[in-house]
């Protein structure tokens, strides 16, 4: 399973960013794929309070529109979404101990963007 990250979803909504076409050709590889993907509840949040800022004089997209950029994601056969439990961060520090990972240790290169790889 792949988690992604809050980022990824920004760069691949933001036509503007310098990100951009990297980002939403990693979303459309992912989205097409038989692997799970991942969509924590926090990285969804991010994603909505990131894309819905005014900065400067460009106007923001609304927060509709940036749901619905959610929901079509959310709707690939191969995405589901985690919510936070005590379950997951047992199974988080599980991993931490497994592997003996620290710090950026945790991410893996893939697909010119960072992802977690989870269970």
């Amino acid at each position: 399973m792949i988690s992604i990250d809050s980022n990824v979803l920004v760069y691949a909504f933001k036509t503007g960013d310098a990100n951009h076409l990297v980002a939403r050709e990693t979303m459309e590889k992912l989205l097409n794929q038989k692997e799970q993907i991942a969509f924590t509840d926090i990285v969804m949040f991010e994603f909505i309070a990131q894309v819905t800022l005014k900065l400067g004089s460009v106007p923001a997209p609304s927060p509709a529109q940036a749901l619905a950029q959610l929901e079509n994601w959310l709707s690939a056969e191969n995405v589901s979404v985690i919510r936070n439990s005590p379950k997951n961060f047992a199974t988080f520090n599980r991993l931490c101990v497994e592997t003996g990972r620290t710090g950026k240790k945790f991410m893996t290169r893939r697909s010119q963007q960072y992802v977690l790889i989870t269970e």
